[in-house]
């Protein structure tokens, strides 16, 4: 035994297997790491993949179940409202039942529900099967990121947060790419039975691989504070889903859903302050570290997937590009997302990591500006390069933020900060996701009524071109046509100021970063 082995057995507790090993490890054969967490990793792409991977093939599910736009977008909205409500109580799951245990039903039965999925023949089965989804993959992403961080010392979490990010942030770049390829090719059934050799795949592995862990004495159950976080969490999520249709607070059904969202988020603040025993200990809320790094996280999620949901649409509805090309030209991102979370950790080790975020977010918000110079002569290279750069800042700040968030907290607290922080995610999306699409919406009707105005019998453009072409059309197209053209250029604007906003407000929130002070760097001995 070497003399670092030896250090290292003298701990309570301690693994003898290296002096990489980390003493909390909840690997069968840490020496085996990276196979290990490649099962680990298999099945939280699995449940990231498919929040994303149906959009493409919503159309063609549409036409199969008989079933109307608004009526097929339960699809998608069913998978993460369920998703939602199953996050929360993880944490105190795997304590009552061990996290081995946990992942492993949460990979067999989001499996299984996967197999259901593609056998569905009507809307209400489909729409019961994807929540069925939600609810078994809920546990996949806090639990998997607790066992790839105990896999590593606390010095290298930049490590971890990168490769865990591999999961997390790749799946919902690669889902529609994905999704379209499946469905031209083959059959829209199959963007579901793809996920089970991948399951199956992933469940021998955690068997093999993650240790079974004796559960532990699990605290009170708050049930007070569960139902109300819950309560506040579909009905944000059904605030989030319909605002847009119902014209937001216009309307008396969203003013309803948003006052039962924040009286239930009241509820569960005074239980968080008040209980014996709180649903999420109150050590997390008292994190300065990881406070902001939420606050941070929450946008940051939201900008990727408020750009992912503009860009493909911009391209296909404005610029005529095709599913199948569009659906390529967005793996750049994911292509600069995963160099950034293999570089981050070496670069953070070099410099303060509040100006590698600060750097992230410089990037993430150059991208977002130069996508608002889009225009007829925007190619296709110039969506691949604005794409890879937006993906590179993205993934620099994923991996910081998480090492900075997660770097203070005590081990027995972890599994619920990564509950929390992934709940933070999934609400993130949610909220910027239909803040786009709204303001995207009320843009467009706004430019056209304004460009509109500017057209009239004696604007001297409408007098050239009546001239010039003046019998060449009928009268009835050619009024179509100018109608076609103010609502094109109407779109146009409405993205490029939905662009501006997002640089600007990447900006904004870069500054958050500095009120954290510099994380102390950590030794061996505090590792």
């Amino acid at each position: 035994m070497t003399q670092a082995q030896a250090e290292t057995a003298q701990r309570p507790g301690a693994s003898t297997v290296g002096p990489d090993t980390p003493d909390g490890t909840l690997l069968t054969y840490p020496q085996l790491r990276g196979v290990s967490l490649m099962f680990v990793l298999m099945g939280i792409m699995m449940h990231t993949i498919d929040s994303t991977i149906t959009n493409v093939a919503l159309p063609h599910m549409q036409g199969a179940l008989s079933a109307s736009l608004d009526q097929v977008s339960w699809v998608i909205t069913g998978y993460i409202v369920a998703s939602a409500v199953a996050t929360p109580p993880v944490a105190w799951l795997s304590t009552r039942f061990g996290i081995r245990k946990i992942i492993l039903i949460s990979v067999g039965s989001f499996t299984f529900a996967s197999v259901l999925c593609g056998l569905a023949v009507s809307l209400q089965e489909m729409v019961i099967f994807r929540v069925l989804q939600g609810l078994s993959g809920a546990a996949l992403i806090p639990v998997g990121q607790v066992i790839v961080l105990s896999s590593f010392r606390r010095k290298d979490y930049g490590k971890a947060m990168g490769l865990f990010g591999l999961g997390v942030m790749v799946g919902p770049i690669l889902g529609p790419t994905l999704g379209g390829y499946i469905t031209e090719v083959s059959s829209w059934r199959w963007v579901f039975f793809v996920n089970v050799p991948f399951g199956i795949a992933a469940m021998i592995g955690i068997w093999v691989f993650v240790k079974d862990v004796p559960p532990g004495k699990a605290p009170r159950f708050d049930t007070i504070g569960f139902a109300s976080l819950v309560t506040a969490l579909v009905s944000f999520q059904v605030l989030m889903d319909r605002g847009h249709g119902e014209d937001w607070f216009t309307s008396w059904e969203i003013i309803g859903w948003a006052a039962l969202s924040l009286t239930a988020l009241y509820i569960f603040a005074v239980r968080i302050i008040t209980a014996r025993e709180p649903f999420f200990d109150r050590r997390l809320f008292k994190d300065k570290h990881f406070a902001i790094g939420n606050i941070v996280f929450f946008f940051v999620g939201g900008n990727m997937v408020a750009t992912m949901i503009m860009v493909p649409s911009l391209m296909q509805s404005l610029l005529g590009y095709p599913v199948q090309a569009a659906g390529l030209l967005l793996a750049p991102r994911g292509l600069g997302m995963m160099l950034a979370m293999v570089l981050t950790p070496r670069l953070a080790a070099h410099m303060d990591p509040r100006i590698a975020i600060t750097i992230g977010m410089i990037l993430t918000s150059y991208a977002s500006w130069d996508q608002a110079q889009i225009g007829i002569y925007f190619s296709a290279w110039d969506f691949a390069r604005t794409g890879f750069v937006h993906g590179m800042g993205l993934g620099m700040v994923f991996v910081l933020i998480g090492t900075i968030s997660f770097n203070h907290l005590p081990d027995d607290i972890r599994l619920q900060a990564s509950t929390f922080f992934n709940m933070v995610r999934n609400i993130g999306q949610s909220f910027c996701a239909a803040v786009a699409v709204s303001a995207l919406a009320r843009n467009i009707q706004v430019n056209a009524s304004e460009l509109g105005e500017a057209v009239t019998l004696h604007s001297q453009s409408l007098e050239f071109a009546a001239s010039r072409f003046a019998g060449a059309l009928p009268g009835d197209v050619a009024l179509s046509l100018l109608q076609a053209g103010i609502n094109r250029q109407a779109a146009f604007i409405a993205y490029i100021n939905n662009f501006y906003a997002l640089a600007i407000l990447t900006l904004l929130f870069a500054g958050l970063v500095w009120l954290v002070p510099r994380p102390p760097e950590l030794n061996d001995e505090t590792a």
